[in-house]
């Protein structure tokens, strides 16, 4: 195991199919060299894997979602406009998250609904999905 509270520096040797990955994400991407790519996919399955919210399921009124940061269960109303049960408000990183899955938002939009960057711009109904 290494001991990566006291090591400033991890060397990782990369072979055969990895090693062509990463070409092709320098190429991809632009990146200048090999640290930068491996910083972009580290941070890319650090985000998959400890992403904070988790969409758990969407309901006839509402979406429930799971914030790891509070280790609790969340829901996002959608009436007359989004409503974050916890928060208590119509704008918080609970709503933004909610309305950027597309289970969410395209029933929403079906509805009338006008939802630019996680935000609602204008809400037509009264009813959520």
């Amino acid at each position: 195991m290494v001991d990566l509270e006291n090591k400033k520096r991890l060397t990782v040797s990369l072979q055969g199919d990895s090693l062509e990955w990463v070409d092709m994400m320098i190429e991809k991407h632009r990146f200048h060299n090999y640290q930068h790519a491996i910083d972009y996919c580290l941070a890319k399955v650090y985000e998959e894997e400890f992403a904070r919210y988790k969409h758990i399921n969407v309901y006839e009124d509402h979406a429930t979602i799971y914030d790891e940061l509070r280790s609790e269960l969340v829901n996002v109303y959608f009436k007359e406009n989004a409503w974050c049960e916890k928060c208590e408000t119509q704008d918080c990183d609970h709503i933004r998250y909610s309305l950027s899955l597309p289970k969410i938002v395209e029933p929403l939009m079906k509805k009338g609904w006008i939802i630019v960057d996680g935000k609602v711009i204008k809400s037509i109904t009264s009813e959520g999905f």
